[in-house]
């Protein structure tokens, strides 16, 4: 069973290493550029409620009863 675990660790390994960078930054730029021209185009009242609605989220997961004492 370990075997397969690390032939998989020793591929994902080789993929990193030898993946061209060249594509991985053009990528990764045509990425960030996307998510910037769609929070661009949003109207500023939607994303401020969509913001608050994360905060809101993050606090009230973070303060259940499971991590107190």
């Amino acid at each position: 069973m370990r075997s397969w675990i690390t032939t998989a660790l020793c591929s994902l390994f080789l993929l990193l290493v030898c993946a061209p960078t060249a594509y991985a930054e053009s990528y990764g730029e045509g990425f960030a550029n996307y998510w910037k021209k769609s929070f661009a185009k949003q109207d500023t009242v939607v994303m401020s409620v969509v913001g608050f609605g994360v905060l809101l989220i993050l606090v009230l997961l973070s303060s259940g009863k499971w991590g107190k004492k």
